[in-house]
């Protein structure tokens, strides 16, 4: 969901010439969807790719972003409690979800292809104790993956001479299958298109709403995300934003008003006591903005434009 400039490196996929077979094969399936015979043999063609896509994309974020990592027990529990409402709101049955918290500064999630959904420990630091903002965070990954984005943005960025390469059955060694995981990986780090970004958006507050949790959660979640983006120096400005921010505000506000919250059968999960406030972190940043542009070293020249 971020601006990161990826490391390329050689994965490992599983499958080998067999998933590299099925890409071709989806392709051709896909342009003839109204062969009802073919439907299930493309699904599981498409699963494959997508698990596949997946566990490489998984060893290059951890390469590129940071470590896993453990939270202390209290803070842990309470996130992994909250993932798992979200979880429990997806519809999809062919995949098992899977989070990751990762050692890094950046204010920052991803998600992957196949269930891999990532949080840093500098998003749960700025997000502090709103429970509602981490659900809505969540729930826009999960939305990616529910939605199969990585699959169509594949689809639309791999060039026609590659498939060809990949329908003789070429080694996952081969030059045709590093271009794959390359596509992966920038369609994870360097971001979805804009109306993906905005189905995930609405589709993660629709989730949130429906495990009990308030989807003006993304809301708050994007008032921190405007200062964070603009305190950063250029080369830390690796955050969690997208174009058009306040845009996507809006969009979630307005949605957030037309959502009734679902009544929870389990209390809300409650977050360790040394959680600092979100709207504590907001003002935080907020004071840090403005000795920001007081300070004449950081002030822009006049005229300048970001």
């Amino acid at each position: 969901m971020q601006h990161v400039r990826p490391v390329p490196r050689s994965g490992r996929l599983y499958g080998g010439a067999v998933v590299l077979i099925g890409l071709l094969a989806l392709v051709l399936s896909l342009a003839t969807a109204s062969a009802a015979q073919n439907v299930s043999a493309g699904d599981a063609m498409l699963l494959g790719i997508e698990l596949g896509m997946g566990r490489a994309v998984d060893s290059e974020i951890v390469y590129v972003v940071g470590p896993p990592t453990t939270l202390p027990p209290a803070h842990k529990a309470w996130v992994e409690a909250i993932f798992r409402d979200m979880v429990a709101q997806t519809r999809r049955r062919d995949i098992r979800y899977l989070l990751r918290v990762l050692d890094s500064e950046m204010v920052n999630a991803f998600s992957a292809p196949g269930g891999f959904i990532y949080l840093t420990t500098g998003l749960l630091e700025h997000l502090g104790n709103h429970g509602d903002a981490l659900a809505n965070v969540i729930g826009h990954e999960l939305a990616h993956v529910e939605l199969r984005h990585a699959l169509h943005q594949l689809l639309r960025s791999v060039e026609v001479g590659l498939w060809v390469s990949l329908g003789a059955g070429l080694s996952e060694q081969s030059e045709a299958w590093r271009r794959v995981e390359e596509v992966g990986m920038e369609t994870v780090l360097l971001g979805w298109s804009r109306q993906q970004e905005l189905e995930a958006d609405a589709l993660g507050q629709r989730m949130a709403a429906a495990a009990g949790y308030d989807p003006m959660g993304l809301v708050a979640f994007f008032d921190m995300v405007e200062l964070v983006e603009k305190l950063l120096e250029p080369e830390l400005a690796d955050i969690l934003t997208h174009p058009s921010v306040p845009e996507r505000k809006q969009r979630a506000r307005v949605l957030a008003a037309q959502l009734p919250v679902a009544e929870r059968k389990r209390p809300e999960p409650a977050p360790p006591a040394e959680l600092p406030d979100l709207s504590s972190i907001i003002e935080r940043l907020e004071r840090e903005l403005q000795q920001r542009e007081a300070d004449p070293v950081f002030a822009e020249p006049s005229g300048a434009r970001p």
